[in-house]
């Protein structure tokens, strides 16, 4: 009887091993570690609505697969686009699709940390894009970025007097 168990703790440990499953929890678009830039409705925090082109979100990330849940808006049947950019290499534009929901990202990454930024790259008179949330291993918090300086430079022309 001994023989069986061990058999069976053996193949069920073989089977995780060789099995490349990962767990995907689910992260909604309130997580406090996806950070927000751009022209971005927040009236309802768990559905921020992107709607000018260059609007961002980003986080980090760990695992090997990340999925995004967004709602394009199809206004006059036009498609939205969405430039995805992860570990700092652009992969892209994403058409969007009415009837999807689900957009996966990245498939068979190295099992680490990632940075991912997902940017609405269409004007907003083809519509708003909704971001509901996305699935990853786990989101880690976000380094903050320096604070952005501005510069003005004034420049004194002599104008002519009439």
């Amino acid at each position: 009887m001994k023989i069986f168990d061990i058999t069976i703790i053996l193949f069920a440990l073989t089977c995780l091993i060789l099995c490349d499953h990962q767990l995907k929890f689910f992260y909604p678009a309130d997580n406090q570690n996806i950070h927000y830039t751009g022209r971005i409705d927040f009236s309802n925090p768990r559905k921020p609505r992107l709607s000018g082109a260059g609007s961002y979100f980003q986080c980090k990330f760990s695992g090997s697969t990340c999925d995004i849940f967004i709602e394009d808006q199809n206004l006059n049947n036009y498609h939205n686009y969405l430039a995805i950019v992860i570990d700092g290499a652009y992969l892209g534009r994403l058409q969007l699709n009415k009837n999807q929901n689900t957009y996966s990202l990245a498939q068979n990454l190295k099992d680490t940390v990632h940075t991912l930024l997902v940017s609405k790259a269409t004007e907003s008179q083809i519509g708003y894009v909704d971001f509901l949330g996305l699935t990853c291993k786990e989101i880690l918090p976000f380094e903050k970025t320096e604070k952005r300086k501005m510069s003005l430079l004034a420049i004194q022309l002599p104008v002519a007097a009439v």
